[in-house]
């Protein structure tokens, strides 16, 4: 699939079928990337950055890795 590597939607939403299809080790790098470009574009506080954060905080808690879900959590809810 040829993505648009500027489009966090899209990286967002191509993270969700990944996730879906229990594909998890190709997830975080769009959904990591999708953050940083979202975050750059409207600010920390903006509703779409908090749906990335929670789309990475639910991977890392279905890989188990709750030592890293946790601080997101943090950053969803203040």
């Amino acid at each position: 699939m040829a993505l648009k590597p500027y489009d966090p939607v899209i990286l967002n939403y191509a993270g969700l079928m990944l996730y879906y299809a229990g594909q998890y080790d190709q997830v975080e790098s769009l959904y990591q990337h999708s953050l940083s470009i979202l975050e750059k574009a409207v600010g920390k506080e903006h509703p779409d950055v908090a749906t990335s954060v929670n789309n990475l905080a639910l991977l890392y808690l279905a890989q188990g890795k709750f030592d890293q879900a946790e601080p997101l959590s943090n950053v969803v809810w203040q």
